[in-house]
Order: structure tokens, then C-alpha cells, then sequence
């Protein structure tokens, strides 16, 4: 029998409840892809210079962008939900 996904509904999950998956590095790809899509363009999340002159000193990646790598996690462990 092939390898199917349970889907999960929000009443099936528990409190504390963890999952693991695989590491993935956000890329710069991946940042101005997201920045394409959500319209947030800030140079802080892409322009060097920029970024260096803030007190994180390099270019950090928007705050939903790991609830971007989620979602990316979501679709691939749970192709047919």
C-alpha cells in the first residue's frame, strides 16, 4: 500500500504537541519571493548596506516567513490536505 498522510484536523492536535521535519535554509530567493508576494518590500530584508546600518548589521528575513517555511513544510508532509 503507498505512504498516506493522515490529515489532521485542529481538534486532533494537542497542546504541547511537536512535530519533526527536515532542516531548510531560507534562502534570498526565498525572502524576495515572499517580499513579492506579501508586498513587503522593506531594504531591510534585502539591501546589504541598508541593513548594515540597523542594529542587526546584515539583512534578516520577515517575521512570517518561517510561517512561510511551515506552510512549505505543511504541503509536502501532507500532500493532500
Amino acid at each position: 500500500m503507498a505512504d498516506e498522510t493522515t490529515q489532521l484536523f485542529l481538534e486532533d492536535f494537542t497542546k504541547g504537541q511537536t512535530f519533526s521535519s527536515p532542516p531548510r535554509t531560507i534562502t534570498e530567493t526565498d525572502v524576495l519571493g515572499f517580499a513579492a508576494l506579501t508586498g513587503d518590500a522593506h531594504p531591510l530584508h534585502y539591501d546589504d548596506e541598508y541593513a548594515k546600518t540597523t542594529r542587526f548589521g546584515r539583512p534578516i528575513g520577515p517575521r512570517p516567513a518561517p510561517d512561510g517555511a511551515y506552510g512549505a513544510w505543511r504541503r509536502a508532509a501532507c500532500p493532500k490536505a
